[in-house]
């Protein structure tokens, strides 16, 4: 554009031109920049709320793994190191009986001692504190056991019965001597293994045994 040759008049011109510049600069500035930096600004703080997140969330699975590990270590040791090694007594046939003579008849005769009679006392609920429920996992089953033993085998036959099993306990003794043979007493013992309230929950814990260890997590 040419502007007039009267200064005055290209004065005027100019101040117009100038305040249309401001004028201009003023609308970019209100409508372009200012929400340019607004968004920015949301957009930095919604990134921040959702790094706040992932962190969280990683913390979480992070523990979640801890405690999938811990859990895996305790089931370990239940399984392999007290189901598995007969430690708790198993149901043979429907019944306990089977396989608790089975167990003291091997140790008795490894030292020499006749068993006269075992018979089951049967199971047994494990005390718990005055006013908790029952819900313990196991249970006590019970053989009563009457035997003729001089007392060094008797001490032999007890440290042996217990060594084998260490979650087995003998319960309670009673010894009456014989005046035909003094050396031979006659022995009643009670025999008590801890046994699963559930005899489906050896299993049970095998399997989420065998969930836990093939449990792959996924990749991030």
């Amino acid at each position: 554009m040419k502007l007039p040759s009267d200064p005055k008049e290209k004065i005027k011109i100019l101040i117009l031109i100038g305040i249309g510049a401001v004028a201009v600069i003023f609308m970019l500035v209100s409508l372009v920049v200012k929400p340019l930096r607004a968004r920015r600004q949301a957009n930095t703080e919604e990134i921040a709320k959702v790094k706040e997140l992932v962190d969280a969330a990683q913390r979480d699975v992070s523990r979640m793994m801890q405690d999938r590990d811990k859990n895996t270590h305790v089931l370990e040791d239940i399984v392999e190191k007290i189901y598995q090694q007969g430690y708790i007594l198993q149901p043979r046939l429907g019944n306990y009986e089977l396989g608790a003579r089975e167990y003291v008849e091997s140790i008795a005769a490894s030292q020499g001692i006749p068993i006269e009679s075992a018979r089951e006392v049967g199971l047994t609920q494990i005390p718990v504190a005055t006013g908790q429920k029952d819900e313990r996992a196991l249970k006590c089953y019970t053989l009563r056991v009457t035997l003729r033993a001089g007392m060094p085998q008797l001490v032999r036959f007890l440290k042996a019965i217990e060594a084998g099993n260490p979650y087995l306990c003998v319960s309670s003794i009673g010894i009456t001597p014989r005046t035909e043979d003094p050396a031979q007493h006659q022995v009643s013992l009670d025999v008590q293994w801890p046994v699963w309230a559930d005899p489906a929950t050896g299993r049970n814990l095998e399997q989420r045994l065998d969930e836990a260890r093939s449990f792959v997590p996924a990749s991030s």
